[in-house]
């Protein structure tokens, strides 16, 4: 994937097809445990345990926030991923780490799990990062620290794009301010 033109600023919007799905299979969830959970949701036989009403209650919850989230962010005309002169932006979802400078990155590596390939930001001093962040996205970056040796992951299949071609669009832009990248053979 050669010749590549790099504009001074390159934005990236989210897929709305994609959006529109992950939000409706959310939403499809909470239908689906109203529909077949709460009518039994008096009777303690069929919920022998109060933890289980908790549970149900919870999921309902968890999906209809996330399920709200992506639907919003159908609507959110702002980019999900930027990449200009000072680094990369990342809004992809919302534990996002927004900005991160050309300095600081040492290397992009993909992941992949099943048919998905994420691409992962290598980061120079990956806990001197994290140390600006607040407490959850702390807590978030080291468990991604742990699993997969960075804090920042990139799924980019929300913004239609394959991890080879996000990884050589973020490698161009880098050698473009005088940044060198190594990148994963694809």
């Amino acid at each position: 994937m050669t010749g590549l033109s790099i504009a001074p600023t390159t934005r990236f919007l989210l897929k709305r097809s994609r959006l529109l799905f992950a939000s409706s299979i959310c939403f499809g969830f909470v239908a689906l445990d109203v529909l077949l959970a709460w009518p039994h949701a008096a009777d303690f036989a069929y919920f022998s345990a109060i933890y289980l009403h908790f549970g149900d209650i919870t999921a309902a919850l968890l999906f209809g926030a996330f399920g709200v989230y992506w639907l919003a962010k159908v609507f959110d005309r702002s980019p999900a991923f930027t990449i200009d002169s000072e680094g990369i932006i990342d809004s992809t979802y919302f534990g996002a780490y927004k900005r991160v400078l050309w300095g600081e990155i040492k290397e992009i590596k993909f992941f992949k799990f099943r048919s998905q390939t994420s691409v992962i930001v290598k980061l120079i001093e990956p806990e001197k990062f994290l140390i600006k962040r607040g407490i959850l996205m702390r807590m978030l970056g080291r468990m991604s620290l742990a699993l997969y040796g960075s804090p920042i992951v990139i799924g980019p299949a929300l913004l239609g794009l394959n991890a080879p071609q996000l990884a050589r669009f973020i490698s161009d832009s880098a050698a473009q301010y005088g940044y060198e990248l190594t990148l994963p053979p694809a």
